[in-house]
């Protein structure tokens, strides 16, 4: 088996880039599959370099860009080719893509509900690349999160990086005050942001807490060491080919979402304050009022509706549509190719289904309910 692996030119000398890739070819070996390397340039995004010994079903696609992904999806598009995404989400539309990435949800939740068990309910979100979908992920539910302590303005807590670290930390410092921790979109960001922090005479983690995103070497060694939410880059390349095999093996088109879990590394950033088993600090959630969604009369009709129009093959539906027009029962019959007495038949099964008693009612039940939809759909 051959697989096509496409690289995003600016992510591809990246610690993380590598990691996956040393996934993606420990896996590969071990399973002694061919890999081929797909230009990933612009171009390389043309018909005339675009060349494989045979026809693609998929592709392995190693990026994050907001910017790459997009043109990359449109041209596999274009020639009938489904990717698999590793490190990326598509928030522009549905995807008939899959997915490989990390449980950033998770992670987060693990984070924010770490720094809220110990009392640092003040938390800023720092570094964050609006051209990186999985830090896309990251504000998302950081902004969720905060939304729902009651914080109504959780945008003004994210520090944004245009590609200058530098010029992201002077955001954050006036407002360091306002905050006890700090979230770094990664642990390479986390380590700029602790040399300026010391830079500017800022402890931490006495003054400030700190955590970020990652597996890298250098965050255990600087000192203080980095708390973090391990990102398994090689777990995720290793998926992606178990991924692409999967797919190649279904006789129909399958779309698969694989979230590889994190793990939260405490050190000295955070004190060492030792790990909680709830990702919630604690709190309690007061018990809901169950609601009845069944109880109600018109979701109980439509459910049963739903059942009988299940059961109906395209001649009950041709015999039901062609009654409510007003046609007699001969002119339905030559119709549908069939007999009168077919029709009759099909006629007295359906009221049965439905337990009415005459044909009118049949159509009132059956038909009438659904001229809403239909006309809903017939306006401009």
């Amino acid at each position: 088996m051959q697989i096509p692996v496409m690289v995003e030119p600016a992510f591809m000398h990246s610690f993380w880039c590598q990691q996956t890739l040393n996934g993606i070819y420990a896996e590969a070996k071990q399973k002694k599959y061919l890999l081929k390397f797909i230009d990933g340039s612009p171009s390389g995004l043309t018909e005339e370099k675009y060349q494989t010994e045979d026809t693609a079903q998929f592709m392995v696609i190693v990026g994050t860009s907001l910017s790459w992904i997009p043109q990359v999806l449109k041209f596999l598009e274009q020639r009938d080719i489904r990717a698999i995404l590793i490190n990326f989400d598509s928030f522009a539309r549905p995807s008939c893509h899959s997915v490989v990435r990390m449980d950033y949800v998770d992670a987060m939740q693990q984070l924010m509900g770490y720094f809220y068990h110990y009392g640092r309910n003040r938390i800023a979100l720092f570094g964050i690349n609006a051209n990186s979908s999985a830090d896309r992920l990251k504000e998302q539910y950081f902004c969720s999160a905060l939304r729902d302590r009651g914080i109504t303005d959780p945008q003004s807590m994210i520090y944004r990086n245009h590609g200058q670290i530098s010029a992201c930390f002077s955001q954050l410092f006036p407002d360091l005050d306002q905050y006890d921790a700090v979230i770094c979109a990664n642990d390479i960001v986390a380590v700029a942001a602790l040399q300026k922090l010391s830079a500017k005479g800022v402890s931490v983690p006495q003054r400030i807490q700190l955590a970020g995103f990652g597996e890298s070497s250098l965050s255990d060694n600087v000192h203080p060491s980095i708390t973090c939410a391990t990102l398994d880059h090689e777990k995720m390349g290793r998926q992606a080919v178990m991924l692409y095999a999967y797919l190649k093996r279904q006789d129909s088109p399958v779309t698969v979402s694989v979230r590889v879990k994190t793990q939260l590394i405490v050190r000295q950033s955070t004190a060492c304050l030792p790990n909680v088993s709830d990702p919630y600090g604690g709190e309690t959630i007061s018990p809901l009022e169950p609601i009845d969604f069944y109880g109600d009369d018109t979701i109980r009709e439509l459910l049963l509706l739903d059942d009988f129009y299940g059961q109906c093959d395209d001649l009950d539906l041709h015999i039901l549509h062609d009654l409510a027009g007003r046609i007699s029962l001969e002119q339905i019959a030559e119709r549908c190719h069939s007999t009168i007495s077919t029709i009759g038949y099909r006629l007295r099964n359906m009221q049965q289904r439905t337990g009415t008693s005459s044909r009118g009612e049949l159509i009132q039940k059956t038909i009438n309910p659904l001229d809403c939809m239909r006309n809903t759909e017939e306006l401009p």
